[in-house]
């Protein structure tokens, strides 16, 4: 079973440094949520917690006024723990050939910590 997940924001004023790019903590936020997402449609009725961000590449910067697009897909996984690679793509509304952005692997725990 092949469980995926697909997530949006938008990059406000609010989200940007001096630069008027998006900090790389708003970008990791995205891709984290639409990570465990994807885990939690596998996992419904078990809590999803972050274990590690295994690698994050940021490839490109995201404007203010762009809209992050971030799609998840598990690579592997079993009963307590599930690794994600996370795309987030950026670009304007409804762009849905947005340039990558960031590509993340993170881990999550599935189940109560011990």
């Amino acid at each position: 079973m092949v469980e995926t997940s697909a997530c949006g924001r938008h990059c406000g004023a609010a989200e940007a440094n001096a630069f008027g790019t998006a900090h790389g903590g708003v970008i990791l936020s995205l891709a984290n949520r639409c990570g465990q997402e994807a885990v939690m449609k596998r996992h419904p009725e078990q809590p999803v917690f972050t274990d590690e961000v295994i690698r994050l590449d940021f490839l490109g910067p995201v404007a203010v006024g762009d809209v992050m697009e971030a799609s998840a897909h598990i690579e592997e996984g079993n009963g307590t723990m599930a690794t994600v690679k996370i795309t987030v793509r950026t670009g304007k509304a409804g762009d849905k050939t947005g340039e990558i952005a960031a590509i993340a692997t993170i881990r999550y725990r599935i189940g109560f910590k011990t």
